[in-house]
This record gives structure tokens, C-alpha cells and sequence, in this order.
């Protein structure tokens, strides 16, 4: 059962936190296309596509992979690799499905005024892909088991109780959606301004703050309760830094939407 609970949480952590790379990374490492898309009228990055960003594709499905690995491992308690590994076979099954579509005929795919017809660097990281994600899932799945068993015995899971990782994915990939792009924006700014340094700092300040929120309620949900009252003001607070933290994430979307605004003007 442990190992059934493993890969629903492997394959749910690790969708979620791609998918926030996804929505967030698409423009990243080309203010051309910024401009040129921006002049087609597709302002949402959202609606960007990933372009041909091959390496940014190959370390998010990386990133999702160690990190959904490491939980995969402390669920099943023992064989994290291999159960990691083995959580991470739906992925590689996308992944064979989207080469084998871009190896088609009909496989163009269009970005605002652009259309793509050749697919070579993505194939390439495709396949880079496979091996590489087996490789971390197993390697994140055993240190997970391990961690586990060393530190926080049988009762939990990374130290809270198992139900918290049903709830937790949803302020995850929210926190994940407020993190990511200031951190792509401090791996890539020097490509769309020479003139960043304070402002490639002010995003890094800002990606890592965005994660406090979601670090403190894991610390509060480390703390045992003995009572129903100590119970319920525990969900009060956990609750409270939830909503205020993600009263923070919109100030951190906003404040880069104007900030990508002001790149796509003056770059």
C-alpha cells in the first residue's frame, strides 16, 4: 500500500511542479521572441508555449523529479529508489508519446506569429531525459527512504503526519507558480538587459522569500497537538500564513508581470 501511496504522490508532486515551470518559464533566455510575440498580441506568458528552451524543459523535469522522488522514497520507507523509479515510468511514457507526435508529419507547432517545423533540440533533450530522470528519481527515492527511516521513524512523513501531503500539494504549486519565474528571470536576466544587477538581486531576494510562507507551515505541522483546541488554533495559524503568504505570491506575479512589461519596451 506504501508503495501504491508513492507513486500517486511521485506522479501528482512531480506533474504539478512541472506544470508550474511551464506556465511560468516559457519567454526565458529570448527577448526576441519576447518582442515578436508581444507584437502578435500574445501577451499572457501562459499562452507562450516553451518555445525552444531545451535545457529549461531538461531541468524542470529534473527539478520535479528529485523533488517528488525524495517524497516518493520517505512514503515507501524502503526500495525508495526503486519505487521512485518506477513512479517515474508515466512521465517517460509522455515523453516517448511527445517524440514519437514530433517525429510525425503534421508535428508544427505554432507560437503567436511563429511556427516551428523542426523539432531536432527537443528530441535531443527527450531523449537526454529518460535516462536522466530514472537516474534522479532512483537517487532522490533512496536518500528520501533513507532520511525517513533515520530521522523520522514509522508515525510520519518527513516529520507530519501522512493526510498533510494530500492538502500540501496545492500551496506547493502555488508557491512553486510565485518562485519559479523570479528565479528564471535571476538565471536569465543577462540575456535581456546589460544593465541588471540590483534588479537580477531584488528577484532572487524575492523568489526566496516567496518560499517562507510554505517553509513555516511545514514547521508548524511538525508540531504535535494533544488536544482538540491545540489542534483547531494549529489549523488557524497554518491557514493564516497560507492565506497571507499567497497574498504575497499575487504581489510577486505582479510585480514581475510589470517588470516583464518593462523588458519587452526597452530591450
Amino acid at each position: 500500500m506504501r508503495r501504491v501511496l508513492a507513486f500517486i504522490a511521485f506522479n501528482v508532486y512531480s506533474g504539478s511542479v512541472v506544470w508550474a515551470f511551464q506556465l511560468n518559464t516559457a519567454y526565458q533566455f529570448d527577448s526576441a521572441m519576447i518582442r515578436r510575440l508581444h507584437g502578435a498580441g500574445v501577451d499572457s506568458p501562459s499562452h507562450w508555449g516553451w518555445g525552444n528552451h531545451y535545457i529549461w524543459r531538461l531541468t524542470a523535469a529534473v527539478v520535479a523529479t528529485v523533488l517528488a522522488g525524495f517524497l516518493a522514497g520517505a512514503i515507501a520507507r524502503t526500495r525508495g529508489g526503486l519505487t521512485a523509479a518506477v513512479s517515474n515510468l508515466p512521465s517517460i511514457g509522455i515523453s516517448i508519446a511527445l517524440m514519437s507526435y514530433l517525429l510525425g508529419d503534421n508535428s508544427a507547432l505554432v507560437y503567436g506569429d511563429q511556427t516551428f517545423t523542426s523539432h531536432t533540440g527537443m528530441i535531443v533533450a527527450i531523449l537526454a531525459g529518460i535516462p536522466a530522470t530514472t537516474y534522479f528519481a532512483y537517487l532522490s527515492g533512496q536518500l528520501g527512504a533513507s532520511i525517513q527511516l533515520e530521522q523520522f521513524g514509522e508515525r510520519t512523513v518527513l516529520g507530519i503526519a501522512g493526510y498533510h501531503w494530500v492538502w500540501l500539494v496545492v500551496p506547493v504549486y502555488l508557491y512553486a507558480m510565485a518562485s519559479i519565474m523570479p528565479i528564471a528571470n535571476f538565471l536569465s536576466f543577462g540575456f535581456l538587459s546589460d544593465n541588471g544587477s540590483l534588479i537580477n538581486m531584488a528577484l532572487f531576494i524575492t523568489a526566496i522569500a516567496s518560499l517562507l510562507p510554505l517553509a513555516w507551515t511545514y514547521w508548524n505541522l511538525r508540531i504535535p497537538t494533544d488536544n482538540f483546541a491545540g489542534s483547531l488554533r494549529s489549523v488557524l495559524i497554518n491557514a493564516g500564513i497560507i492565506v497571507l503568504g499567497l497574498v504575497g505570491v499575487a504581489a510577486v506575479q505582479l510585480a514581475n508581470k510589470v517588470l516583464l512589461g518593462k523588458l519587452i519596451l526597452f530591450s
